[in-house]
């Protein structure tokens, strides 16, 4: 089963790519403060940048996304490998996930997603795609066919901005949380379904995905202090 990851902007080819993304099990270790391959870890300043909230200097690509989120993925879903979307992979956006709802009796999975905005004032034009996307998500555009938004909300304390939804199907759930660092715009999605194939919680969902979603934007932090 598809999760939905990216935000309303990005929404169909996420769909597209993620259900191709499971069938790879190719474990990814790594540094969780490296970038993706190919991505340089800070852009040149040029006076047309905007520094983020601290001092955050923007990020020219975005980071690994199957290290990013260090150990959580292992509470969240014990057992399972890495599967980063290399097929859908570029260099201002990279997504990985763990898990599979379509295995085990108490299926989980777990998905984020790793966007860099660029530019001659990247932040700024972060910050406006942010919210184009929050007011979409807000607005429940972008529902694939018998999913329904069950809550939407803001979130204080995980990145510069943040919000969090809940998402059901018949027997599947995720709780999908959409945070800005600086210039980068972060996705995790984690849901699953109950041994008796019914939806896990929006607290298990929501709970899992804002947790994981604070370890990343965290990290990413880290990378771009000044």
């Amino acid at each position: 089963m598809a999760i939905l990851l990216a935000g309303a902007l990005t929404g169909v080819l996420v769909v597209c790519a993620i259900a191709g993304l499971f069938i790879l099990r190719n474990a990814s270790g790594g540094d969780p403060t490296q970038l993706a391959p190919g991505a340089s870890h800070q852009a040149a300043p040029s006076d047309g940048d905007a520094e983020g909230a601290e001092g955050f200097v923007p990020l020219d690509g975005p980071p690994d996304a199957c290290s990013i989120l260090a150990e959580t993925p292992a509470k969240l879903v014990p057992g399972s490998e890495p599967t980063p979307a290399t097929a859908t992979d570029t260099a201002t956006s990279v997504r990985c996930a763990w898990g599979d709802v379509g295995l085990g009796d108490d299926p989980r999975e777990l998905s984020v997603e790793l966007r860099s905005v660029v530019g001659a004032d990247p932040v700024k034009d972060a910050e406006a795609q942010f919210a184009e996307e929050h007011d979409s998500d807000k607005a429940g555009d972008n529902l694939l066919p018998g999913q329904r938004q069950r809550h939407f909300g803001d979130l204080d304390g995980v990145g510069d901005r943040a919000y969090v939804r809940y998402l059901t199907e018949t027997a599947f759930s995720q709780g999908i949380v959409n945070a800005r660092i600086g210039n980068i715009l972060v996705t995790v999605s984690y849901g699953g379904s109950k041994d008796d194939n019914t939806p896990l919680s929006q607290d298990t969902c929501v709970k899992g995905a804002t947790d994981a979603a604070a370890k990343a934007v965290e990290a990413i932090k880290k990378m771009g202090s000044a």
